[in-house]
């Protein structure tokens, strides 16, 4: 059987639906596994080896959703994920360029957004890596930028924004952006991704390659974290104090607006792609494609995102 260069919706779907439900069962089997190991439920919150193999779960489940989907339907993974190999260094520098305007443009109408939900109770909580030293902060940079960066964006951009291109840019870069917000399982973890996935996905679409959106993924994950390792180091933050009042919501928001036109124009008059003619052909095949497990999946993604927010809110209420 010939290998295919293209994903279709029932790849979406079974991607979509594996990648949320995976790293799920993962957790429960390596949290019934510690917890027989440490007796005590303090000592195991506390197990450095506990936090940095959950840390890990799903982008470990991410790569084995990414192999089995291209394995068994025999996709030429390369070319169906626009993995190009060749590189524009005006791209890498637009992309470096993207990142940091968007941690910019953005911290303050997320800072927003979050202190809203924290008034309702949802606070954000989770296990969460030290970063006491330098060591440490070079160890979330691998586990917490370079990784998520690469399997998130095969995920996300590779296969379900690719997949669901056939159906037009707008409804493929909203639906996976959707998803990818929807992965991170977080009502305080919902905003940015959906706005950075839509940003990745105009990546992507301008430079016909999905190892730019890595790079920019990266450099956005990159900068929050140094921005947070040198707060925790120093004490200073170079963002400063969240501004509360009418005028600063307001003037968030323009901000937040305006950053996002400004990634777009951005993206549209400096970034280059050579092979455009080619990726808009195998974008057109299949226009007409409709496939239930899409729905599924986002149906099923949407409820397991639903319930864990509520069942976090209720144990934020219980400690």
């Amino acid at each position: 059987m010939e290998k295919r260069n293209f994903y279709n919706e029932k790849d979406v779907g079974k991607t979509f639906l594996w990648a949320i439900i995976l790293p799920q069962l993962l957790a429960f089997v390596v949290a019934y596994i510690f917890a027989g190991i440490y007796q005590d439920p303090k000592a195991l919150e506390n197990s450095l080896s506990y936090i940095i193999v959950m840390t890990l779960l799903a982008q470990i489940g991410f790569f084995i959703v990414y192999f089995f989907i291209n394995k068994k339907s025999k996709i030429n993974f390369l070319v169906a994920s626009k993995i190009k190999t060749k590189f524009s260094v005006r791209n890498m520098f637009v992309c470096i360029l993207i990142s940091l305007i968007a941690v910019l443009g953005f911290v303050n109408f997320i800072g927003l957004i979050d202190g809203v939900f924290q008034k309702f109770g949802f606070i954000s909580s989770g296990i969460q890596l030290p970063m006491d030293n330098f060591g440490w902060y070079m160890l979330n940079v691998l586990l917490l930028a370079i990784i998520p960066a690469i399997f998130e964006e095969l995920i996300f951009r590779g296969i379900i924004f690719n997949g669901l291109r056939k159906r037009g840019f707008w409804f493929a870069a909203l639906i996976s952006s959707l998803m990818f917000a929807i992965m991170h399982l977080s009502i305080n973890q919902f905003v940015f991704p959906l706005i950075m996935g839509i940003i990745f996905t105009l990546i992507v679409e301008k430079t016909g390659s999905v190892v730019y959106s890595m790079i920019t993924h990266f450099c956005n994950n990159f900068i929050i974290l140094t921005v947070e390792y040198i707060a925790k180091s120093t004490g200073f933050n170079l963002f400063g104090e969240s501004i509360s009042g009418v005028m600063s919501i307001i003037l968030f928001v323009l901000l937040a607006a305006t950053t996002f036109v400004t990634i777009f124009v951005i993206i549209k008059k400096l970034m280059i792609n050579k092979s455009k003619t080619q990726d808009n052909q195998q974008a057109e095949k299949g226009k007409k494609e409709h496939n239930l497990w899409l729905y599924i999946s986002l149906g099923v993604g949407a409820l397991i995102w639903l319930v864990t927010i509520v069942a976090t809110y209720f144990t934020n209420i219980a400690k």
